[in-house]
């Protein structure tokens, strides 16, 4: 009987210690959980060097890189307009055809005043051959001979003039065929077909050359200067282009890329600005002259940059920032200033260095100064679905 009980009371001895160590394993694991639930969980990396090129960022105008005033040089009436407002159309392009009843009959007279001036001449020419036969036998005086020379100079005189009248009158009569004298978009007519045109200075309508265009933009003096050297301003020793890229007033990046061609040779006195251009395709029309943009230029100096993902970089009303975490695991908030991007990457030009850790992931519930559970390799390997079940059957 004594045995027996002893038996008994150490079955209840071993069953009361492996209750009690597994609930003291239970209270661990719930501490563990209940801590780890309270630090948020993040992920940290490292900025990186990247190598990259300095950038200028300027407001821009598109501008067309010729512009002409289609002008009147006859007066008459308008009979055919020979296009639609706001076509494009190609040099040499017929565009109007003005009345030319008058310049057609000055043309007329013209000729037959040189028809005459041409039979007068022959008969010039004629009177002196025989003057010049006769003078020498002197059958006739030489004052004679000296009036036949004059008549024959005086009439080639006059059909040169006859000659010059003729291709003026020509001249006058092509005035009424009015041809694009560039490639390009034109504006609405400003004269309509029937109205006369008094005056030979009137401007018919407008045409800009769009394709290809410029696009004009400035920089202070200061930073010209600062860049000049950078590969990044044109000049005739480059030997390659300096790559442009706008952006366009909705937001959109316009799908071609434009090249640097064009400093100004003076600063402005008012602004303290210099003008560069660059020059564009523009086959579909997009850019439009007047138009304002957002331009973006490349230098072709290549430089090794810091670089941090995008996805690590949060933004508020004074700039763009990312956490930071201490030996302590405490979270730190850093503003950073950003010289570009590249691919999804800011290019970081100040606030942080290659040793800090960043956070990389779980930044959405991160405030300054709050403690975190930086998860590392063996973290990760714990929460994979095979451990898990693994975990499970054990």
């Amino acid at each position: 009987m004594t045995k027996t009980k002893i038996t008994v009371a150490a079955i209840i001895v071993f069953l009361i210690l492996c209750v009690g160590v597994k609930y003291t394993s239970t209270k661990l694991m719930e501490k563990k959980a209940a801590s780890m639930i309270r630090l948020p969980q993040v992920d940290v990396g490292n900025a990186f060097d990247t190598e990259t090129s300095n950038t200028i960022d300027a407001p821009g105008r598109v501008l067309a890189t010729s512009t002409v005033d289609v002008i009147a040089r006859i007066q008459g009436y308008v009979l055919k307009q020979h296009f639609k407002d706001g076509d494009f159309v190609k040099k040499g392009q017929l565009l109007y055809t003005l009345d030319d009843d008058s310049p057609r009959i000055a043309l007329q007279k013209a000729q037959a005043d040189l028809e005459n001036a041409k039979a007068v001449q022959f008969k010039a020419q004629k009177d002196y051959e025989r003057a010049v036969e006769l003078v020498k036998s002197d059958y006739v005086s030489k004052s004679s001979y000296d009036q036949a020379l004059a008549a024959r100079n005086s009439a080639n005189a006059s059909v040169k003039a006859c000659i010059a009248a003729v291709n003026d009158a020509k001249r006058l009569l092509s005035y009424t065929k009015v041809h694009a004298p560039i490639t390009g978009k034109i504006s609405m007519t400003a004269i309509t077909v029937g109205n006369y045109l008094s005056s030979t200075n009137m401007v018919l309508t407008k045409l800009v050359a769009v394709d290809p265009i410029f696009v004009t933009y400035s920089l202070d003096s200061r930073i010209y200067a600062q860049l000049k050297n950078d590969e990044i301003m044109p000049n005739k020793n480059q030997t390659k282009d300096i790559k442009v890229e706008i952006t366009l007033p909705d937001g959109t990046l316009y799908n071609k890329t434009g090249k640097a061609d064009f400093v100004d040779n003076t600063i402005s006195e008012s602004t303290g600005a210099i003008t560069l251009r660059a020059t564009f395709p523009n086959p579909d029309g997009t850019l439009i002259p007047g138009d304002f943009v957002n331009v973006k230029v490349y230098s072709n100096k290549t430089i090794t940059a810091l670089a941090v993902p995008q996805a690590a970089v949060l933004q508020d009303s004074e700039g763009r920032y990312v956490y930071i975490v201490d030996e302590k695991d405490t979270v730190t908030k850093k503003y950073i200033t950003v010289s570009g991007q590249k691919d999804n990457n800011w290019i970081v030009s100040s606030g942080i260095t290659k040793d800090d850790k960043i956070v990389m992931s779980g930044i959405a519930l991160l405030r300054d100064g709050i403690k975190v559970q930086v998860r590392n390799s063996d973290d990760k390997e714990a929460e994979a679905p095979q451990n898990t079940a693994k975990e499970t059957k054990e």
